[in-house]
């Protein structure tokens, strides 16, 4: 079965074999879909927080299926004779030298490569078929919390005694577990469960939380610097010298 099939993910990134290296973005360029084989290729773009580095490389997939059951070998493309990349003893070329890393790509890749076919499969009758996943953006209206600073209560907040956040924007007319007091202090509720409320340190992070509806869409982490629970961006962290650890 000849069709046009293809899929972008554009995150939020994913951790791979630690959470300081990520898969940041995905692309399938093409599926066909034979039925029991299957063949795909696309991009991968792995971050890595420790190195503060993105990298994008083509990957090539042959794929089975049996009961609705996908079975995917994927690989690295093979390099182009000016492009330098690592090999594995037996030739296979690697994304990068970890094995723990390079196998979780290929399964992070085969699970996308699942998720599309068994789409397509769904909508025969769509051709092109192609999806775009990506972090859902705010849209909503703006509620500014007004009155005297009260971040004092937003530090003490928890479970039995919650910061009453509904309220005070309006009955939720902000970005999801964000809020900013009247002071200008930025805090993220980074455990709604035990409501949990800690500052925002970082502009960087403030706008990506706010932007993308209170959803990380990289990384962040405690600065290490602070004896209180003040959050970054894990790659602000790290321009400050900090490597962090997975």
């Amino acid at each position: 079965m000849k069709r046009t099939i293809s899929y972008e993910w554009r995150g939020p990134e994913e951790p791979l074999d630690s959470r300081i290296v990520t898969a940041c973005r995905m692309s399938i360029y093409e599926v066909e879909d034979n039925g029991d084989r299957l063949t795909a290729r696309g991009s991968f773009t792995l971050h890595d927080h420790a190195e503060g580095c993105k990298g994008e490389d083509p990957w090539i997939a042959v794929g089975t299926c049996s009961n609705d059951t996908f079975e995917w070998v994927v690989q690295r493309a093979k390099p182009t004779p000016d492009e330098f990349v690592f090999t594995s003893r037996s030739g296979e070329p690697l994304f990068c030298l970890s094995d723990k890393t390079n196998a979780a790509i290929k399964a992070f890749i085969a699970s996308k490569l699942t998720l599309i076919t068994r789409s397509a499969r769904e909508n025969p009758n769509t051709n092109p078929f192609h999806i775009v996943h990506q972090p859902m953006r705010y849209v909503g209206p703006i509620s500014k919390y007004r009155g005297a600073c009260i971040c004092h209560e937003i530090a003490l907040s928890n479970n039995v005694q919650p910061f009453d956040w509904e309220t005070l924007t309006d009955g939720g007319k902000y970005p999801s577990n964000c809020f900013e007091c009247s002071c200008g202090t930025g805090w993220f509720r980074i455990n709604p469960s035990n409501q949990w409320w800690v500052q925002v340190v970082d502009q960087n992070a403030w706008r990506m939380l706010t932007m993308f509806n209170g959803t990380a869409v990289e990384p962040i982490d405690f600065d290490p610097r602070s004896q209180t629970s003040l959050v970054m961006l894990v790659r602000t962290i790290r321009a400050f010298g900090l490597i962090p650890i997975g």
